[in-house]
């Protein structure tokens, strides 16, 4: 089969990061052709460059290019804003799991998943569009977790969690088991969830206890 012609959209630290998620998916037999990186705002081409994944135009640009599509972008708003536009401009978006992140059996997950190296799923869980699990999470048997979610390295859920669209985990956030983290959620970073935490709030601390309702949408170039 014919190796997949694949675009990021995103040109920074998360960016580079997905490019080693390709090459090592591709170390065996090649899956995708990575044509390079559309991104308005970008760190270093040089870098991007030297990495085999040239800065190639602008995120608009995805429109008129026959080719699948990763979001390399760490906020969840974002990510949802991207594929709204990219859906719209009739291109499809890639899953990527990277060969030493293990994923169990009766696990789904919808297009645009990215699970980092060291990513543990054990079974009956499932993810939406775009959820990016980092390096190191783990997520639990029988967990659900909603489109654009995002694990920050570390991050661990427990059997049966619930995590709400556009959330996010801070690095080695936890959720024990059978919690409910509502959409919008930020966790901060070493948080211990011990209850549901509602939608749009920031909680952080052990246990973790509200600190803020969450910021509106951040632009999709963030």
């Amino acid at each position: 089969m014919a190796a997949r012609p694949l675009v990021i959209l995103g040109g920074g630290g998360h960016s580079r990061e997905i490019v080693g998620i390709v090459h090592d998916i591709n170390h065996g037999a090649p899956a995708f052709d990575l044509v390079g990186v559309l991104a308005d705002d970008y760190w270093d081409e040089t870098i991007l460059d030297a990495l085999g994944a040239p800065r190639i135009g602008a995120v608009a640009d995805l429109a008129g290019m026959e080719v699948d599509y990763v979001i390399a972008i760490g906020d969840g708003r974002a990510r949802r804003e991207l594929d709204r536009f990219a859906t719209d401009a009739g291109r499809e978006a890639a899953s990527l799991v990277h060969p030493s992140a293990t994923i169990g059996l009766r696990v789904t997950y919808g297009p645009g998943f990215v699970a980092f190296p060291g990513v543990r799923v054990t079974t009956g869980v499932r993810f939406g569009r775009h959820v990016h699990l980092n390096l190191n999470a783990t997520v639990s048997h029988d967990c659900v977790v909603d489109s654009y979610a995002t694990l920050s390295p570390g991050a661990a859920l427990a059997g049966r969690v619930t995590v709400g669209a556009c959330s996010t985990l801070g690095l080695h956030a936890a959720v024990v088991p059978g919690a409910t983290v509502g959409a919008d959620v930020t966790v901060g970073a070493g948080a211990v969830v011990l209850r549901d935490v509602a939608a749009g709030t920031t909680v952080a601390g052990v246990p973790a206890r509200p600190i803020s309702a969450t910021p509106g949408p951040q632009s999709p170039n963030s």
